[in-house]
């Protein structure tokens, strides 16, 4: 089971247990901080958000110009990618996608 230390809603750190015996309240208490349990299905890295009402963990912001979809919890440009196959990288410059020459 993973557990992510909270400082003023950020992960600051995660850690790895095997059983429930080393939860949050041990690692309150041994190691200090705020601890929660990470749900397997959910990434989750220093530097993200940690949503307490949703108990959702949100990646950091990759661009400014990116909003957040907040049913799903992850971050969108302004307009969407190209669906042509091609490969593509968002230029926060000139907002808008680019494509990748060589790949």
């Amino acid at each position: 089971m993973f557990w992510a230390e909270i400082t003023n809603d950020r992960v600051t750190r995660v850690t790895v247990s095997e059983t429930e015996e080393f939860g949050a309240e041990w690692l309150m208490a041994n190691v200090g901080g705020v601890w929660v349990a990470v749900p397997t299905d959910m990434p989750v890295s220093p530097g993200y958000e940690y949503d307490a009402d949703l108990h959702r963990f949100i990646p950091p912001k990759p661009f400014s110009s990116w909003v957040l979809n907040e049913s799903d919890l992850v971050w969108e440009a302004p307009i969407p990618m190209p669906d042509d196959g091609k490969v593509y990288f968002w230029d926060e410059e000139t907002g808008n996608w680019v494509e990748a020459s060589g790949v």
